[in-house]
């Protein structure tokens, strides 16, 4: 069963605002960051267009393919607080 509770709270208007620079960081939802958070993870900056581009560029053969969690597919953008 995947049942969905609903939580609502508050935050002040600098916690506020802090979630959602980090969101906007990271490049996911507020939701996310908050899910990420509770599951031990801390989102990070994603990189900016350089790092896409580069990628874009290099040669099959040199890309590895890594299986990851679904919570750890977002390039570079989380880090396991373990």
């Amino acid at each position: 069963m995947n049942k969905r509770i609903k939580k609502q709270f508050w935050l002040s208007p600098k916690d506020a605002e802090e979630l959602k620079r980090k969101a906007k960081l990271a490049g996911v939802t507020e939701t996310a960051v908050i899910r990420l958070l509770i599951r031990g993870y801390e989102p990070r900056e994603k990189p900016d267009g350089r790092f896409y581009e580069a990628m874009r560029n290099r040669p099959l053969s040199e890309t590895t393919s890594i299986s990851l969690p679904p919570e750890r597919m977002h390039w570079g953008l989380l880090m396991c607080r373990c």
